[in-house]
């Protein structure tokens, strides 16, 4: 979940840089109009639309199902696109701190993260669905609304186990 509170244009939201070399730099953003940008270094992938600028929460996906990177905006998939793998496999990972490219200028990220994870595997549509069910039911109205965070309403996981070992991969107190 992210809630961005800048009018930037180009915002990093995560990065992790192995070698400068093809598919090996790992890179999450928004870029152009605010589109999500899920990007392996000469192996990319730009979302059509972007997010909102009212500040708003919104529930983004960058996954890699193995054959195809996806970016999944609140529970749809919005792109995808057939890509060899992202080929890092170690250095530095900065969550919200730009790069300091030439090419690209881009900044900070100005908001807040809730409830970022990374899986050792794809997501089904119906996970990716299930975890972008808004968990903002309602809001507190603070004296100070637009700094202070909302309240969350915890919300029952269905009764049915879910599958393929998303019950060990998921907190209990979702």
């Amino acid at each position: 979940w992210l809630q961005e509170t800048t009018n930037e244009r180009t915002v990093e939201l995560v990065e992790q840089f192995d070698r400068n070399a093809r598919r090996s730099h790992l890179h999450l953003m928004l870029r152009g109009n605010r589109q999500p940008y899920f990007g392996f270094l000469g192996s990319d992938l730009a979302s059509p639309v972007g997010i909102p600028r009212d500040g708003s929460w919104v529930h983004l996906v960058f996954q890699f199902t193995g054959t195809h990177q996806q970016i999944w905006i609140n529970g749809h998939l919005i792109c995808t696109r057939e890509s060899p793998p992202y080929d890092g496999e170690m250095g530095v990972t900065s969550i919200g701190k730009a790069p300091r490219w030439s090419n690209v200028p881009s900044t900070d990220l100005v908001g807040r993260l809730r409830d970022f994870r990374v899986y050792q595997r794809s997501l089904s549509p119906t996970e990716v669905a299930h975890l972008s069910t808004p968990a903002l039911v309602s809001r507190e109205q603070p004296s100070n609304a637009t700094t202070a965070a909302p309240a969350l309403v915890r919300k029952a996981l269905p009764k049915s186990p879910p599958q393929n070992g998303l019950a060990q991969m998921m907190p209990s107190d979702i």
